[in-house]
This record gives structure tokens, C-alpha cells and sequence, in this order.
């Protein structure tokens, strides 16, 4: 059985928010240099920032442990079990360098894991990536 903890400080989780919000920033910026109507400015911005929202919660609102044993994936919250998701359930498994994303079935119902680098310390992030590709 493998551990990982959300160990990171919170300044990194910060820091990773800021790098979204300035693409939306960019992006804003890159409209109003074309002309675009003032309305369709403020729709984007707003559609951006909703988007920054949810990718920054979605990536850490999982958890703060991990347990990887050989036949499922526990997922803590706060010391309490949230997750068990068994391995042949598992649809999709796709490890990136800044993201690790699980798809599973079970019963019939979707449903989805991301977690975020920016919830780990760096040689945790790499254990837990090692550990993760070792389940496809």
C-alpha cells in the first residue's frame, strides 16, 4: 500500500490559480486589441474566470490522502474515506505532468478523479505518478 498526502503548502495552490487567471487576463486584453464589442468582452472574461473557478476547485476539493493498494484507490477527506474506487472499474487512467486524471464505471455511473500538482510537494507528486501509471 502506497500513501500520498496533499502536502503542499498553500501558496503553491495560489500560485497555480494565478497562472490560470493570467491566461484570462491575456486573452481579455487580446479582444479589446481586435475591437470586439464591449459585451462580448465582458462575456468571455466572465466565461474565463467561471472556468478558472471550477478548474482550481475541481483539482483540489478531492481530498488530502491517498491510498493506492494493488486493487483500489482510497480517497480521504479530513480522515474520513470519500472515495474507494476499484481498480477493473477504472475507464481511463491519464497521467500528465501537472494532472492525473481517473475515469471510472461503477453500477452503471460515471464519474471522475482530478487531482492537481499543485496539492503535492514535488518528489511526492513524482511517487504518486510512479504509482498511478504502475495501475493501467
Amino acid at each position: 500500500m502506497s500513501t500520498f498526502h496533499a502536502d503542499a503548502p498553500p501558496s503553491t495552490r495560489y500560485a497555480a490559480a494565478g497562472r490560470l487567471l493570467l491566461l484570462v487576463v491575456a486573452l481579455t486584453a487580446f479582444n479589446i486589441w481586435n475591437g470586439w464589442p464591449f459585451w462580448s468582452i465582458v462575456g468571455m472574461a466572465l466565461l474565463g474566470l467561471a472556468m478558472v473557478a471550477f478548474s482550481f476547485v475541481a483539482r483540489s476539493r478531492w481530498g488530502d490522502r491517498l491510498d493506492i493498494l494493488a486493487e483500489m484507490i482510497n480517497v480521504h477527506k479530513q480522515g474520513e474515506k470519500r472515495l474507494c474506487i476499484q481498480v477493473p472499474d477504472i475507464t481511463s487512467l491519464t497521467v500528465k505532468a501537472d494532472s492525473i486524471a481517473v475515469l471510472w464505471r461503477h453500477a452503471g455511473k460515471k464519474s471522475f478523479l482530478v487531482l492537481g500538482s499543485e496539492c503535492f510537494s514535488e518528489p511526492t507528486w513524482v511517487q504518486l505518478s510512479a504509482a498511478m501509471r504502475k495501475l493501467r
